[in-house]
């Protein structure tokens, strides 16, 4: 839920505050049969004790608030202010348990069994800031916007404090000359130039900069081993944009359309790296590297038609994005995800998390593995949405709207698994590889990686909608 409360002392003063509650409770559970495992292979007929029941539990509790107060005055006729002042805070709670029963006979439906193990995962964090921004318009033409917020968290190293976000932006409507209505008006209805520039922040994973210990079972008794190492100086990710574009209308405004180059750098970028195997402690998270993000946006908003019973319109966008690991702060090439022989992996001079494994061709007859290659992207660099909507007499609306992207690559993970359980999916792998394979039966999953990656390329209809309006006549 979600409540907002405003109070308006004159036209030109306001108070808003906001007040938000998302809780959620979700459970999910695998159940497992002796049958099942006797009709996969896994274990020979007759078995009636390798059942297993998985039960997962999580509580998710999330607080949020904000207070700010907005206040409007003028300049002469040509000079406007907008005044903001505020602060937010949210607070986020989630705890996860985990119970696994094996040995279970078929039929059973509660946690028993012959073994039981249990873990759970406790998180809790909170973010607050303030926030000053400044708008000034001259001339109803020319606007600047400035701003500056001030941000804190709970998943800060000790020896970080609060970080300062500023922010600057500037806009020129050329359209509101006179000189632009009566040469170029009644083809270019609105015309703009805008700019911006900014920070924002990605906060780390809570705990993580914590020097933690673990609490291990040793033959029925507690035992202690070291697990965090700590950071005291982990801080967010600072992400640097800076952004021109211009927007446009034609024919009043029945056709808008937009462009927008940025460049985005994400500073003290969060990685996780192998520690040095002399150090005899595990990963921890650090602020290091650098990922350039840099692309451009591109917009459509047309109406086509705009009479008194029938209003159509439709919107397109297309956005292009390069990204780019710039440094990975000295860091060797290391895995963020995926399996061992198939994995996600950081490097500099290649893509966030591209996929790195084997390739295998068969030459003359011959298996040519070629290790350690890049084969995909996980991020699509081309993406965008799309919309439809109509409207009959005022009473009768349909809309449907939707989103696509090229150019990314995924890894097929159900068909690793199925493989992995035995189920041979067909045309999964070339014909010549399937031959090679059985006549030397040295070619391993390992050395079929680049088989299990796909392009990544969709169109989705999100949603179709249709509502019709009566009322008693």
């Amino acid at each position: 839920m979600s409540n907002k409360f405003i109070y308006k002392f004159s036209d030109r003063f306001t108070i808003n505050a906001l007040i938000g509650l998302d809780s959620r409770n979700n459970r999910q559970e695998n159940i497992s049969t002796n049958a099942l495992l006797i009709a996969k292979g896994s274990v020979p007929p007759g078995t009636t004790d390798q059942g297993s029941i998985t039960r997962f539990n999580r509580s998710f509790l999330s607080i949020t608030g904000e207070l700010n107060a907005q206040y409007k005055a003028d300049i002469g006729d040509n000079i406007s202010l907008i005044t903001n002042i505020g602060g937010q805070f949210f607070r986020n709670n989630d705890f996860q348990q985990n119970v696994v029963s094996t040995g279970v006979a078929d039929g059973a439906i509660t946690i028993n069994g012959g073994e039981i193990t249990a873990t759970d995962f406790e998180l809790g964090f909170a973010n607050y800031g303030a926030y000053l921004s400044e708008n000034i318009g001259f001339w109803n033409k020319v606007y600047i916007d400035l701003g500056l917020r001030i941000d804190g968290n709970t998943a800060f190293g000790d020896e970080i404090g609060l970080l300062y976000l500023p922010k600057v932006g500037i806009s020129y409507s050329p359209s509101e000359e006179d000189f632009w209505k009566n040469t170029f008006g009644n083809y270019i209805s609105s015309f703009r130039i805008r700019g911006n520039w900014g920070q924002a922040t990605n906060f780390p994973t809570p705990f993580a900069g914590d020097l933690t210990i673990a609490a291990n079972n040793f033959l029925g008794q507690q035992s202690f081993t070291f697990n965090n190492p700590g950071n005291p100086e982990l801080t967010s990710e600072t992400v640097t944009t800076s952004e021109v574009g211009i927007d446009f209308g034609l024919f009043n405004d029945r056709i808008k359309l937009g462009a927008t180059y940025y460049n985005g750098k994400t500073e003290d970028a969060l990685f996780t790296p192998p520690q040095p195997p002399s150090s005899g402690q595990l990963n921890q998270l650090k602020n290091i590297g650098e990922i350039s993000n840099e692309g451009v946006e591109l917009s459509l908003q047309t109406s086509i038609l705009n009479s008194k019973k029938h209003s159509l319109n439709f919107n397109l966008s297309y956005n292009y994005n390069e990204n780019l690991v710039v440094s990975s702060g000295g860091a060797p090439e290391f895995s963020v995800g995926g399996f061992t022989f198939l994995g996600s992996f950081i490097k500099e001079g290649n893509p966030l998390g591209y996929l790195r494994g084997a390739v295998t061709t068969i030459e003359d007859g011959q298996a040519v593995i070629k290790r350690n290659q890049n084969i995909g992207q996980t991020f699509a660099p081309s993406f965008g949405t799309f919309a439809l909507n109509y409207s009959f007499n005022n009473k009768l609306t349909f809309n449907i709207n939707g989103d696509y992207q090229y150019g990314g690559q995924g890894v097929a993970v159900d068909d690793v698994l199925r493989f992995f359980s035995g189920v041979q999916d067909q045309d999964r792998f070339p014909q010549e590889i399937l031959d090679y394979q059985d006549s030397v039966g040295g070619l391993s999953f390992f050395d079929l990686a680049s088989y299990w990656v796909e392009d990544t390329d969709f169109i989705k209809i999100r949603n179709i909608g249709c509502l019709l309006y009566t009322s008693d006549a």
